[in-house]
C-alpha cells in the first residue's frame, strides 16, 4: 500500500514571497519624476524614462500628470478624446528574455474608460512582431489593479512594457506600474535549455544542449523514472518520499531558482527540503544546491542519493579511482550482464559520460566529503542510463541544516573521455563487459585454515647495505640474509601469525637462504617462531584477458619461478607451514578465465593442501564464486583533498562483501602506507578501528599491505610508498602501536573470530555511551558501539570506539557468563569501559569449553613466539630460560598462565643484568633513529632536491646533497643505522659480549647527536612549511 506524504506548502505565502523577491524591473514606476514638457509631433516627454505618444495626433489625445495618486504624490493621465483616439505611455527600455520566463505586468488605475497593458514582442534582431499580450481593465472610482501574466513564447528576444487608452473617452490615471520576468521554471542561456519540474519532485526535467538540440535525460512522471538531480529518500526506496512530491517555487531573485517543500508525517516529520538552481551566464554550467532543515521535535537520521537519468547514448562513462582512472566504454553491444557498476573507494567527487557522436563531456561533480558510494546503471539506448551518488547517512537535531552542493557541467570539443587535471596524469583502467565463466565448483578449505584467524604481512625488499648491518655493498642477497630475519622477528613480535616472504620463488634467494643441514633460514625460522608462510608474486595482471595467448607467452616465464629445484625442495621440507600461495594483484572479474587456468596449472607444482588464491580490490565481489578464500583491499584513508578520511567506512563495505560471500571466507587487506598525494597515513586509533570494524563485520582475517616497506625515501630513489608502518629494516612508525595492539588482540580471539558468524544484538545486550562526531562529518553516531557474532557454542560480542582521536568510556550489559577475552578473566554482566582511541573490548558469552581452550591456546602460540625472541637475546648473555615444551604439555590456561609468569621472571633476570643497561641503550638509540627516519621522510622535498632526483638513477642512492652540512649529517645518520642493525642482529640471535655491549654505549651519543642535529636542520630550514604531515594534524594514539 503507497503511503501517503502530506506536504505542508503555505503556497500564497510562498507567491507573496516570490513577489517580494523578484526586483521591479521599471524605474519611475510611479510617474514622481518628471521632466521638461516637450511635443514634437506626436512625441511627447513629461516622465523620466517614459516615452509617450500621442498616437492619433493631440486633437484626439492628452498625456498629462495625474493630480491623484496611489502610491507617491502623481500619476500618469491618459485621455483619448472621441471614438478613434489611441495614446500610450511606453517604458524607455527593453527587457531581453527567453523562451519560458514567466512575464507579470501590472499598474493601478482609475478614472473612466478602459486603461490596457501592453507587451510588445521583439526577435533577436530588434524588429516587432505582429505578436504581443495585451489586458485592460475599466477604471471606476477607486485605485483597482490591471495584472497580465504569461510565459514567453518561442522566437521572442526582447519584451517592452506599454501602458494605453484606446477610444471610448478614456480618461485614465495609471499608477505603480511593475514589469517583472522570472525563469519560471527553465533556466536558459547560450548554451542550455534546463527545466525543472516543481511538480513532481523538484529536480531537472530537461537538459538540453542549444548547439546540437540534443536532450542529455528523460522527463520524469509518476511512476517513472526520469530526470536529473532526483533525491531518493531513503536511499533504497525509489522514488522515495520526495522524488514524487510537490515543489513551490519561492524565489527567482538573482537568476537562481529556489524550490521548497515539506515532509510533515513519517520518519522524516518535519523535513524542510530546499533547492537552487543557478545557470552560469556564460558558461554550461549549472550549479545544484540542497538544503536539509529538521523543522520537527525529534533527531532525523537521513540517508539519501541523487540519480541522474541520462541517455545511452555511445560513448565513455569515467571515474576517479586514487590509483587510476576507470571506465566503461559503451559501443552499443551488448552489455552481457554487466548494467551495474559500484565506486565505493574513490579519489575525487566526479563522475563523467563522454557522448562520442556529440564530441561532448556531462560531467557531475560534487563535495566528495558528502558522499560515500558512486553508482552507475548503464542501459542500453533508448532506455536510459543513470549515475548516482549515495550520500553518507547524517543526523540531524531539531533546527539544524545540512547543505549539500552540485554542479553539471557540459564540457564542448572533446575526443575522449573525461578526466580531472590529477586524473590526466594517471593511467586508465577499463572495465569489460564480459560473460563470466563457469564458476568451480567448490571444495572445502584444507584443515590449516581450521581456527586460524590469519594476521599477515610480507617481509620487504629494501637493499641498502646499512639496513643489512653493512657499511659497504655487499650484494643484494647478503642484505637480504640479514633484513628478512629481522623483519620475521618485528612481525612475530607484533603477534602476527603469518608471513609472505618477499623473493621467495627467486633460485639466488633460495640459495642464500642455505642452512649447513640443507635447509632454509626463512624456514627455519618459520618453525621455530610457529608461524605459517604464504609464497607470494605476481603470476598474471590485468592485460592477460585471453588464456591461449596467457599460457603460449606469460606462463612459461611465470613457470620458470615453481620448477625451479630449489623451490620444489623448500616446499618439500616446509609444506606444514606453507598456508596458501598468492598468486595476483587486483585482477578483475574479465581476468577470471585466465585465472582459473593459471589456478589449474600452479597447482601442479604445489603440495595438496597449498591453494593458490589472489589479492583483489574489495569491489570485485564478481570473482566471489572463482576463489577460494575472497581477500579484499580497501584504504579509506586520504588526503583531506582527496576524499578525506574515514576509518568507519569499512564496516559497510565489509558488510556488503561478507554477504556477497556467504559462507566463503573473506580476508580484509588493509592500508599500511601513506603518500604524498592521494593516501594520508593512518593513524594508530584509526589502524584498529578500521581493523575492529572490518571483523565486526565477519571477515575472517587480515593480510596487511604496504609494509614492511621497501623503499627508504630520505636514501634512496625508488618509486615505493614515503610512508610505512613498519620500515624495510624494521623501523616503526608512530602508528605502529596501533598494528600491534590489534595483532595482539587476535591473537586472543582469532580462533572465535574464524568460527563466528555476523548476528544481530540480541535483546538481552544494550550498551549505554554518549555521542561522537568526527571532526569532518565522516560519522556521527554512538561513541562505542557493541557488535555479536554467533559462535557454535557461545556468543561473541566486541564494543569499539568509533573516535579515532581520542579516549572514549562505555557501559555494556551482556547475558550469561562473561568471559572478558582481554583481560582473560570471567567478568560481570554490567562492564564499565574506556577504551583508547579506535580500540575495541572482546567478550565471550556462554562459551563451551573448547572455544575458551581454543583461545588460551592460540594466545599461548603467539606469546610463546615472543617469549623465544627474548630467549634468544638472554641465551647470548648466559641467562637461563623457561622449557616451552613443558609448558606446551599444561591445560591452555595453566600454560598460558605459567608463560606469563616466565615472561616477568626472564624479563627481570635481564633488567638486573649487563645485557638489561644494554637493551636499554638499544631501545633508546632505536627511538631516537626510528623518529628521525619517519621525519626525514615527510621532509623528503628538503632532503632530496630537483637535482638529486635528476641526477640519482632509480633504484640508486641520492647523489650528495648540495647543502655539504645536511650531507655530512645524512652520512653519520647511514652509519648509526648500520651500526645499529649490526649491533641488533647480534644481540637478537644470541650474541652478547663486553665489546658488544661498549660498541652499544658508543652509539648511544652518536645516533643521539645526529639524529638532533637532522632535527635542527630540519628546524631551521627556510622551506621547513613543505615538510609533509601526513597524519594531517591527527592525533596519533
Amino acid at each position: 500500500m503507497m503511503k501517503k506524504v502530506l506536504i505542508g506548502l503555505l503556497v500564497f505565502g510562498a507567491c507573496l514571497q516570490l513577489l517580494a523577491q523578484e526586483a521591479n524591473l521599471l524605474t519611475n514606476a510611479s510617474f514622481e519624476e518628471t521632466v521638461e514638457r516637450k511635443i514634437d509631433r506626436w512625441r511627447m516627454e513629461l516622465f523620466a524614462d517614459w516615452n509617450l505618444y500621442l498616437n492619433s495626433g493631440a486633437e484626439k489625445c492628452h498625456i498629462d500628470i495625474g493630480q491623484e495618486a496611489f502610491a507617491g504624490k502623481q500619476s500618469l493621465r491618459l485621455h483619448t478624446i472621441g471614438d478613434s483616439g489611441f495614446c500610450s505611455a511606453n517604458y524607455a527600455k527593453k527587457f531581453p528574455v527567453s523562451q519560458g520566463q514567466e512575464v507579470t505586468a501590472s499598474v493601478q488605475v482609475k478614472g473612466s474608460g478602459t486603461g490596457y497593458i501592453r507587451v510588445y514582442f521583439y526577435d533577436a534582431d530588434g524588429k516587432r512582431l505582429k505578436e504581443y499580450e495585451m489586458h485592460g481593465h475599466k477604471a471606476g472610482s477607486d485605485w483597482q489593479p490591471i495584472v497580465m501574466k504569461f510565459a514567453v513564447p518561442a522566437g521572442v528576444a526582447a519584451l517592452e512594457y506599454s501602458l494605453q487608452t484606446l477610444r471610448d473617452n478614456a480618461d485614465v490615471l495609471f499608477d505603480d506600474a511593475k514589469f517583472l520576468i522570472a525563469t519560471g521554471d527553465t533556466l536558459e542561456n547560450a548554451f542550455l535549455r534546463v527545466k525543472i519540474n516543481p511538480r513532481i519532485g523538484g529536480g531537472i526535467d530537461s537538459f538540453v544542449s542549444k548547439k546540437n538540440n540534443f536532450e542529455f535525460t528523460t522527463p520524469v512522471s509518476l511512476g517513472k523514472n526520469g530526470g536529473m538531480m532526483n533525491i531518493v529518500l531513503p536511499e533504497k526506496r525509489l522514488p522515495g518520499l520526495v522524488g514524487e512530491i510537490p515543489f513551490s517555487r519561492i524565489s527567482t531573485a538573482g537568476g537562481k531558482n529556489v524550490y521548497s517543500a515539506k515532509l510533515d508525517r513519517g520518519e522524516y516529520d518535519g523535513l524542510h527540503i530546499q533547492r537552487s538552481y543557478y545557470l552560469v551566464p556564460d558558461a554550461a554550467v549549472v550549479k545544484v544546491a540542497v538544503r536539509l532543515t529538521n523543522e520537527g521535535t525529534k533527531t532525523l537520521k537521513i540517508s539519501h542519493r541523487i540519480q541522474n537519468r541520462i541517455s545511452s547514448d555511445n560513448g565513455v562513462y569515467s571515474w576517479p579511482t586514487p590509483d587510476w582512472v576507470t571506465i566503461f566504454r559503451q559501443d552499443g553491444a551488448p552489455l552481457n550482464g554487466l548494467n551495474n557498476i559500484v565506486q565505493d573507494l574513490f579519489r575525487a567527487g566526479w563522475q563523467a559520460r563522454f557522448y562520442e557522436k556529440l564530441g561532448m563531456s556531462l560531467v557531475f561533480e560534487y563535495d566528495v566529503s558528502n558522499v560515500r558510494r558512486m553508482y552507475t546503471f548503464v542501459g542500453m539506448a533508448p532506455t536510459a542510463s543513470s549515475m548516482e551518488w549515495y550520500c553518507r547517512e547524517i543526523a540531524l537535531v531539531p533546527t539544524e541544516s545540512k547543505e549539500y552542493t552540485a554542479t553539471i557541467r557540459l564540457l564542448d570539443e572533446q575526443t575522449q573521455f573525461y578526466a580531472d587535471p590529477y586524473g590526466q596524469k594517471q593511467n586508465f583502467e577499463a572495465i569489460e563487459p564480459i560473460e563470466m565463466p563457469t564458476p568451480p565448483a567448490e571444495s572445502p578449505l584444507p584443515p590449516q585454515f581450521k581456527d586460524y584467524f590469519i594476521f599477515s604481512a610480507g617481509t620487504g625488499n629494501l637493499f641498502q647495505p646499512e639496513i643489512g648491518g653493512y657499511f659497504t655493498n655487499v650484494g643484494t642477497m647478503k642484505v637480504y640474509k640479514n633484513i628478512q630475519p629481522r623483519l620475521i622477528r618485528e612481525l612475530v613480535n607484533g603477534y602476527f601469525n603469518t608471513i609472505y616472504p618477499f623473493r621467495i620463488f627467486l633460485e639466488q634467494y633460495l640459495l642464500s637462504q642455505k642452512t649447513p643441514e640443507d635447509g632454509y633460514l626463512i624456514g627455519d625460522l618459520a618453525r621455530k617462531y610457529d608461524v605459517r608462510l604464504i609464497p607470494s608474486t605476481i603470476f598474471m595482471v590485468r592485460k592477460d584477458l585471453d588464456v591461449d595467448k596467457y599460457m603460449q607467452e606469460e606462463w612459461p616465464k611465470k613457470r620458470v619461478f615453481v620448477e625451479n629445484q630449489e623451490f620444489q625442495n623448500f616446499l618439500k621440507q616446509y609444506d606444514d607451514r606453507i598456508q596458501c600461495v598468492f598468486t595476483a594483484d587486483e585482477i578483475l572479474p574479465q581476468n577470471a578465465d585466465v585465472m582459473l587456468r593459471m589456478h589449474q596449472e600452479l597447482k601442479k607444482y604445489m603440495p595438496e593442501h597449498v591453494i593458490p588464491i589472489p589479492y583483489l580490490n574489495s569491489s570485485s565481489t564478481d570473482l566471489i564464486p572463482y576463489v577460494p578464500v575472497f581477500i579484499g583491499d580497501w584504504y579509506p584513508i586520504k588526503r583531506a583533498n582527496s576524499s578525506g578520511r574515514n576509518p568507519w567506512c569499512v564496516y559497510p563495505e565489509f558488510q556488503r562483501v561478507v554477504k556477497l560471500a556467504g559462507s566463503k571466507p573473506v580476508w580484509f587487506m588493509p592500508q599500511g602506507f601513506g603518500t604524498y598525494e592521494n593516501y594520508a597515513f593512518p593513524t594508530s586509533g584509526e589502524i584498529r578501528l578500521m581493523l575492529h570494524l572490518a571483523v565486526a563485520a565477519g571477515v575472517r582475517g587480515i593480510a596487511w599491505h604496504g609494509f614492511p616497506n621497501g623503499h627508504w625515501p630520505w636514501m634512496m630513489n625508488y618509486n615505493m610508498y614515503p610512508y610505512s608502518h613498519l620500515g624495510g629494516g624494521g623501523q616503526h612508525a608512530p602508528s605502529w602501536d596501533g598494528v600491534r595492539d590489534a595483532g595482539r588482540t587476535f591473537a586472543t580471539v582469532g580462533p572465535l573470530l574464524s568460527n563466528g558468524t555476523v548476528a544481530p544484538l540480541p535483546d538481552n545486550a544494550s550498551i549505554s555511551c554518549g555521542e561522537y562526531k568526527s571532526p569532518n562529518g565522516y560519522y556521527q553516531g554512538s561513541a562505542v558501539k557493541l557488535f555479536a557474532q554467533r559462535l557454535p557454542a557461545g556468543m561473541l560480542f566486541l564494543a569499539v570506539n568509533q573516535n579515532p582521536y581520542g579516549v572514549e568510556k562505555a557501559t555494556i550489559y551482556l547475558p550469561g557468563n562473561v568471559f572478558d577475552l582481554t583481560a582473560l578473566a570471567s567478568a560481570k554482566n554490567k562492564i564499565e569501559l574506556t577504551l583508547a582511541s579506535g580500540d575495541a573490548a572482546y567478550f565471550v558469552c556462554d562459551a563451551s569449553e573448547e572455544e575458551l581452550q581454543a583461545v588460551f591456546q592460540s594466545r599461548f602460540r603467539a606469546e610463546a613466539a615472543r617469549y623465544v625472541l627474548l630467549a634468544d637475546r638472554a641465551k647470548g648473555a648466559g641467562i637461563p630460560t623457561a622449557d616451552l615444551e613443558a609448558l606446551r604439555k599444561m591445560p591452555p590456561a595453566k600454560a598460558l598462565e605459567s608463560l606469563f609468569a616466565e615472561f616477568a621472571k626472564l624479563e627481570a633476570a635481564i633488567q638486573a643484568s649487563p645485557l638489561g643497561k644494554t637493551l636499554a641503550e638499544m631501545q633508546e638509540i632505536r627511538s631516537a633513529l626510528d623518529e628521525i627516519d619517519f621525519r626525514l621522510g615527510v621532509a623528503r622535498k628538503l632532503v632530496v632536491t630537483a637535482d638529486m632526483e635528476k641526477n640519482t638513477k632509480r633504484y640508486a642512492r641520492w647523489v650528495p646533497h648540495q647543502d655539504a652540512k645536511y650531507e655530512a649529517i645524512r652520512n653519520r645518520l647511514a652509519r648509526a643505522f648500520g651500526e645499529f642493525y649490526r649491533i641488533t642482529d647480534l644481540i637478537d640471535t644470541g650474541t652478547f659480549t663486553p665489546e658488544l655491549a661498549a660498541a652499544v654505549t658508543a652509539l648511544v651519543p652518536q645516533a643521539r647527536e645526529a639524529a638532533q642535529e637532522a632535527h635542527a636542520w630540519l628546524d631551521n630550514h627556510p622551506d621547513k612549511a613543505m615538510i609533509d604531515d601526513p597524519y594531517e594534524g591527527n592525533a596519533n594514539r
